[in-house]
């Protein structure tokens, strides 16, 4: 590997650093190079600029058992199974699933601030816009043997994405949920970030 290595353990803790005061640039120990999802924007200071050292924790690990473990124990959206597979009145049951999706993207599936914050030691708090929230940088996640690094509400994105496919729902459904949602609760649309956290989470790469 070249020179201006940023070696992490499966923990995400630093255990090496060559500094050559070139772009920060990352491995985990079996050499895979890692990448933050958003790294000209919320993840810019931690990609490009914050200077690391030995024993440092650059994400915590979550393993592909552990998030889906977390997923299921959520409660997937049933309906939409239930309707592919005969179930009674599949019109209702279809219908009823967009709400469910609607309910439990504001609860269960709320897994940034409903799980990944857990893993965090000390999240750091703002108030925007009267709700009090987590900093996105409090905490990065990396899930499985993946090569991204998430931030908190954009791993949030991932595992929502990863759990709205283990219920039944198309990538395209998906898409405009998530379009849907952000313009009703931010009044703006999802940042390119966001699409990639849940794109990646959906088809699980």
């Amino acid at each position: 590997m070249p020179p201006d290595d940023i070696t992490v353990n499966s923990k995400g803790i630093v255990t090496n650093v060559v500094k050559n005061d070139k772009p920060n640039r990352f491995f985990d120990e079996g050499g895979s190079e890692l990448f933050f999802n958003d790294p000209d924007g919320v993840d810019k200071v931690y990609s490009q600029v914050f200077s690391y050292e030995r024993g440092d924790r650059l994400f915590y690990g979550v393993s592909d058992k552990e998030m889906n473990n977390q997923i299921f124990s959520s409660g997937i959206i049933s309906q939409r199974w239930a309707a592919k597979f005969g179930g009674v009145n599949s019109a209702a049951l279809w219908a009823s699933s967009l709400f469910s999706a609607a309910d439990k993207g504001h609860g269960s599936f709320d897994f940034a601030e409903g799980y990944l914050v857990n893993f965090i030691e000390k999240p750091s708090r703002n108030n925007s816009g009267g709700r009090t929230t987590y900093n996105s940088g409090s905490g990065f996640f990396r899930f499985g043997n993946s090569n991204n690094i998430y931030n908190l509400y954009d791993g949030g994105n991932f595992m929502w994405g990863r759990a709205m496919r283990f219920s039944g729902f198309s990538y395209g459904e998906v898409r405009f949920g998530s379009r849907t949602n952000s313009v009703l609760t931010t009044l703006s649309a999802d940042t390119e970030a966001d699409k990639r956290a849940i794109k990646k989470g959906y088809y699980g790469n």
